[in-house]
């Protein structure tokens, strides 16, 4: 044999545990068989898609439409729950992922504050959804 072929091959030998050693770990992180349950059901999950909205009145909702910038106004007849809103702040309008213009929105109370996103269904109309965020 040659003896260039043998030195190849002893290095290629060393480096073969290494490379097994790899696979091993490699092939042990990808196969979990482990199942993860859920208690939830399919109309617990339907019911979480379908997030309630409120529609704002009209002059608010024309507000929205006339100006992109922050904004901050007494609504004349606006209540949710019952609670009488004393104030609206709206954040400067963006466009959502879903492609509908939107703005953070915080209405305040006698008893609370709210917070929501309002986005423009069409022309004329804003509603307003729940937030994600807590704060504005």
């Amino acid at each position: 044999m040659d003896l260039l072929f043998v030195m190849n091959m002893t290095k290629t030998l060393k480096r073969v545990p290494f490379a097994l050693f790899i696979t091993a770990i490699l092939a042990g992180c990808g196969s979990s068989n482990t199942l993860t349950s859920s208690n939830l059901s399919a109309s617990d999950i339907v019911n979480i898609n379908k997030q309630q909205s409120i529609t704002l009145p009209a002059d608010v909702s024309s507000t929205f439409s006339k100006t992109l910038q922050s904004i901050s106004i007494q609504p004349q007849s606006l209540s949710i729950d019952n609670d009488v809103i004393n104030s609206l702040q709206a954040n400067e309008s963006y466009f959502a992922a879903s492609g509908r213009l939107c703005r953070h929105t915080l209405l305040e109370s006698n008893t609370q504050n709210y917070n929501y996103v309002a986005c423009q269904l069409n022309t004329e109309q804003w509603v307003l959804t729940n937030s994600i965020q807590q704060n504005l």
